[in-house]
């Protein structure tokens, strides 16, 4: 199958619509500059084959969608049709974010004449169709500029990785990924078993006993000594309690009735004192002085000074001419008011008379008062002196109340002898000790039981090991996966070296799967034991220990050189296209070849360009190529002409 015609409108360098109808064979692209037929740089001769990418997989060069649409125009489209009736149109819009894509493909029941699909469903036709992944299509149908030798020049880890993806052998890597993963757990359980066994076997060295049963058996004696000495150490400690009770119980009837002795010798000093104070008290009691007499006489010499007071005042007003005519004895109206105003000598002897009479009064109600207070005095005395009497009488009588009660207990402590002093406490009973013990004694029982089940466990864990030790290398780079890779690369190997040899190149390519490194193995290939550090060869087998291999594909060139890489990664790629084509029916049959030639000098030049109809005829039906070299696209038989104006650039075919 091959591209029959090819649209594109405002995409890139190209503006408006260009359009080629194309047919088989091999396709040169040139560019030239409209002012300058020389210059061929930045006309668009890229561009225009990214235009098969971007038709079959959406992918643009640029770094977004947008840059790919031509400056100054809002969208761009790209047709693609195929010999055998396919129609893919993809379109963008500037500003949308989405790619519009339709595909028309023939319909193969024959009944609605084609089928149209858009978006997502027409992808996923698209690639049906091609029977290739866009990985795929880039590895063996599409080399951009100095991508000729990628896959000679990748790491051998990518480079498997690309022949992993041809050969499908995703299967088995997962398979082998799967038993790897199961090893490693297996690997993982066995070291914990053997780690717990070491640790059982080491709890039972520490008993120095040579097996479990004999070590438990020995705790299971020394269990029953000690609770043997636990048991007579409690009698012990439990008589000797009962003597101390006693022994407590006699001290502190004493220690009581020696408190009460000395309560009472306390209560009968206690009332010798008091009996003495009484006795003072007694001779110190006083009868108590009538005051009635008292209080009459301060009455009546208050009520005398009273009058005087007020004698004494009116007097003092009539000596100032102020007599207000009442009568200071009788409170009467004096008929004689005015002349005793008037009479001034005989007003103020009369006032001297009043306040001499004042002062008298006075004297008197002094005396009267100091009379009544100290009767009062000493009233109040005696009164304190009798409750002092009754106060020292109920005294007294408690006391002796005490001293009567203490009575007994002094008599009981004066006959009473002396009290043992306490025994020493004999050693409490070791209960940690038997704890201990049993404690040991379960763990040693639980031990004996694990290390039954742990070598048992251990055995089965063992052959876990080796049997998927076996799957993961039967399954793994070095075994299945490589047995059917080698298959297939020795045909691509064969193909490149002969086309390689027909296009008169002095070179030849070859695969090789795996690498000795100087890492030596760490298990026996033959047994999967694990070698010691510094053994030679394995110690259940006796299988030499080598080095370990790498596992990747490593492409072996007869030349080093940038030319060598270009000429043997192109070979070898268009070889690996035709067998994953055919391996995988796809009727894809075009490639792209953009700068094939950059390293190469002058002679391979020419070589290659001769022979690439050739190289490119076993399989393809079309091809575009790619150069700058004029006497290079002089030898192949099509041409397509990028013409680069100023602002854009346009194609036709010459």
């Amino acid at each position: 199958m091959r591209i029959t015609g090819i649209r594109v409108s405002n995409w890139m360098r190209f503006r408006g619509d260009q359009v080629l109808e194309l047919g088989p064979g091999v396709h040169a692209l040139t560019s030239e500059h409209d002012d300058d037929p020389a210059r061929s740089n930045w006309g668009g001769k890229s561009s225009f084959v990214a235009v098969i990418r971007f038709a079959l997989f959406g992918t643009v060069p640029t770094a977004t969608l947008d840059d790919a649409i031509h400056y100054g125009e809002d969208e761009l489209g790209v047709d693609l049709e195929s010999d055998d009736g396919v129609f893919i149109t993809r379109t963008k819009k500037r500003g949308r974010q989405s790619v519009q894509t339709i595909a028309t493909f023939p319909d193969p029941l024959g009944e609605a004449g084609e089928v149209e699909l858009t978006q997502d469903a027409a992808q996923e036709r698209i690639i049906e169709w091609l029977r290739l992944s866009e990985d795929d299509f880039l590895a063996t149908s599409f080399f951009e500029q100095r991508e000729t030798a990628r896959f000679v020049r990748a790491t051998p880890a990518d480079r498997t990785e690309i022949v992993n993806g041809w050969l499908k052998l995703g299967p088995l890597e997962d398979a082998a990924s799967h038993a790897g993963g199961v090893l490693t757990n297996a690997l993982e359980d066995r070291a914990g078993l053997v780690q717990e066994r070491v640790d059982l076997e080491n709890e039972l060295r520490a008993t120095e006993c040579e097996t479990f049963d004999a070590a438990i058996g020995v705790a299971e004696s020394l269990l029953a000594e000690v609770k043997a000495e636990h048991d007579a150490r409690g009698a012990a400690v439990e008589a000797w309690m009962g003597r101390s009770n006693e022994a407590a119980e006699a001290r502190g009837r004493r220690d009581a009735d020696e408190r009460e002795q000395a309560r009472y010798a306390d209560a009968n000093s206690r009332l010798k004192g008091l009996f003495e104070e009484k006795a003072v008290v007694e001779a110190e009691l006083v009868e108590v002085v009538a005051t009635e007499a008292l209080e009459n006489r301060v009455g009546a010499a208050r009520e005398a000074y009273g009058l005087a007071r007020a004698d004494c005042v009116a007097k003092a007003k009539l000596e100032r001419g102020e007599f207000d005519g009442v009568c200071p004895v009788n409170g009467g109206s004096c008929p004689v008011t005015d002349e005793m105003n008037d009479d001034a000598e005989q007003a103020r002897g009369a006032c001297r008379e009043a306040a001499a009479t004042e002062r008298g009064r006075q004297g008197e109600l002094d005396d009267a008062v100091v009379a009544l207070r100290t009767a009062n005095e000493e009233n109040r005395g005696a009164e304190r002196r009798a409750d002092s009497l009754s106060r020292l009488g109920d005294r007294i009588d408690d006391l002796t109340r005490t001293a009567v009660a203490a009575t007994a207990g002094a008599r009981r402590a004066d006959a009473a002898g002396p009290v043992p002093d306490p025994e020493p406490r004999p050693p409490a009973p070791d209960g940690t000790t038997v704890g201990r013990v049993e404690a040991r004694l379960v763990r040693l029982r639980a031990a004996a039981r694990r290390h039954v089940e742990v070598v048992a466990e251990w055995e089965a864990a063992d052959l876990r090991v080796a049997t998927w030790r076996t799957a993961s290398a039967i399954l793994g780079r070095g075994g299945a996966q490589r047995r059917v890779a080698e298959g297939s690369l020795r045909a691509i190997e064969r193909a490149a070296c002969s086309r390689l040899a027909d296009a008169g190149i002095p070179l030849t390519v070859r695969c090789q799967w795996g690498r000795e490194t100087k890492t030596l193995e760490k298990e026996c290939r033959s047994c999967g034991t694990p070698f010691a550090q510094r053994s030679k060869a394995c110690g259940k087998c006796g299988a030499e220990r080598r080095h370990k291999t790498d596992d990747k594909l490593h492409l072996v060139l007869s030349d080093r050189s940038g030319a060598a890489e270009d000429l043997a990664g192109l070979a070898f790629q268009l070889a690996a296209a035709r067998w994953l084509r055919s391996r995988r029916g796809s009727p894809w049959s075009v490639v792209v070849l953009d700068e094939p030639f950059g390293a190469l000098d002058e002679h391979n030049r020419r070589a290659l360009a001769s022979s690439l109809t050739g190289l490119l005829g076993d399989g393809f039906e079309q091809a575009f190529v790619v150069a700058h070299d004029r006497s290079t696209l002089d030898a192949l038989p099509n041409r397509i002409r990028v013409v680069a104006h100023a602002e854009h650039s346009t194609l036709e075919l010459a």
